[in-house]
C-alpha cells in the first residue's frame, strides 16, 4: 500500500515508465518531448568534499538560464533486480509527473558540466508555475542534509544516545531537531545581507550574553571584529562561531554546520553559568 504522502525524488536510473500508453525509458521520452519554457535560476557555488572519495566538488555560483520539460506518467516499472517478498511485486501507480531541468549550454563556466536535473514527484505539474515550485522544493534539499549532519555524530551526536524507551527516544528526537532548527537558522544567518533578525532564536538575556562574549572574542583589528549590526540574527552566528574554534577571518572561509553547533553548545554553558552566579 502506497502511502498517502507526496514526494520530489531526483531520477537517477533510467526508469522504464508508461506514457500515455507507450512503454519506454524515461529518458527516451523526456528527448522527445519539446521545451516548454525557459526561466533564470540562481545557483550557489560548491565547495565540498565528496562522500567516500578524495576528490573536492567544486562549481561557480552563477545566474543561468535552465530549460524546462515536463510529462505526466502512467506507471513506472518495478526495476527487474528489486528484491521482494511478493514475487510480482506491482508498478508504482500513477499519477505521477518528471520535470527535466537542464542549464542552457552557453550558461557554463567553462570545465564545468551543466546542470541536469530530472525530478520525479507526486505533485500534479501542468504549468511552468509547477515546475519551478518542484525545483524549488529540490533546492531546499542541501538544508534538509544539513539539519541531519547536525543532528548526526559530528554535532549532537542522535545516534549514539542509549535509551531503552522508544517514547523517550521519540521525545529527545523532536528536542534534538528544535535545537538543529536554531544551529540551522544561525548557520543561514552568515550572509551579511541576511535579514533575520536576533530575536528570531535569543530572548533578551541570552542576547545580553552575546554583548559580553562578543567584547570578549573581538580582536584589536578591524578584520577581527564583528561586522554585522547588533540586531541581527547574523551578529549573533559571527559570536557562535568565534566559540565553536572559528578564528573570525572571512579569507578563511566561514565556519560550517559542525563549528555553529559546537559554539552553540560551549554558548549553552556560558549561559548555565552565568545564570548561575546572577542568581547567586
Amino acid at each position: 500500500q502506497i502511502p498517502q504522502t507526496d514526494f520530489v525524488i531526483r531520477l537517477q536510473e533510467n526508469r522504464m515508465v508508461h506514457h500515455q500508453g507507450d512503454c519506454q525509458r524515461i529518458h527516451h521520452f523526456l528527448t522527445h518531448q519539446p521545451l516548454q519554457g525557459e526561466y533564470e535560476l540562481e545557483i550557489k557555488g560548491l565547495n565540498h568534499w565528496i562522500r567516500g572519495g578524495r576528490a573536492r566538488k567544486r562549481r561557480k555560483a552563477r545566474r543561468s538560464t535552465m530549460e524546462l520539460r515536463w510529462l505526466g506518467l502512467d506507471q513506472i516499472e518495478v526495476p527487474s533486480g528489486f528484491r521482494s517478498p511478493d514475487p510480482t511485486p506491482p508498478p508504482l501507480p500513477g499519477p505521477l509527473y518528471c520535470v527535466e531541468a537542464k542549464e542552457r549550454a552557453q550558461d557554463v563556466p567553462a570545465g564545468e558540466s551543466p546542470i541536469h536535473w530530472r525530478l520525479l514527484t507526486s505533485h500534479p505539474v501542468h504549468t511552468m508555475e509547477q515546475a519551478q515550485t518542484i525545483i524549488s522544493y529540490y533546492q531546499r534539499r542541501w538544508h534538509i542534509e544539513q539539519l541531519f549532519r547536525v543532528c548526526k555524530k559530528k554535532g549532537l551526536e542522535l545516534e549514539a544516545i542509549q535509551l531503552e524507551k522508544v517514547e523517550a527516544l521519540k521525545r529527545l528526537t523532536i528536542m534534538a531537531i528544535a535545537a538543529a532548527c536554531q544551529l540551522m537558522q544561525l548557520n543561514l544567518a552568515r550572509d551579511k545581507a541576511s535579514p533575520g533578525s536576533i530575536h528570531f532564536a535569543f530572548d533578551q538575556q541570552e542576547i545580553q550574553l552575546l554583548e559580553q562574549l562578543n567584547t570578549k572574542y573581538e580582536g584589536k583589528t578591524l578584520a577581527q571584529q564583528n561586522p554585522f549590526p547588533k540586531d541581527r540574527l547574523s551578529w549573533a552566528w559571527w559570536i557562535v562561531g568565534r566559540i565553536g574554534g572559528w578564528k573570525g577571518y572571512f579569507s578563511q572561509g566561514p565556519p560550517g554546520p559542525i563549528s555553529i553547533s559546537r559554539g552553540f553548545y560551549e554558548f549553552q554553558i556560558y549561559k548555565r553559568a552565568w545564570a548561575f552566579f546572577s542568581y547567586t
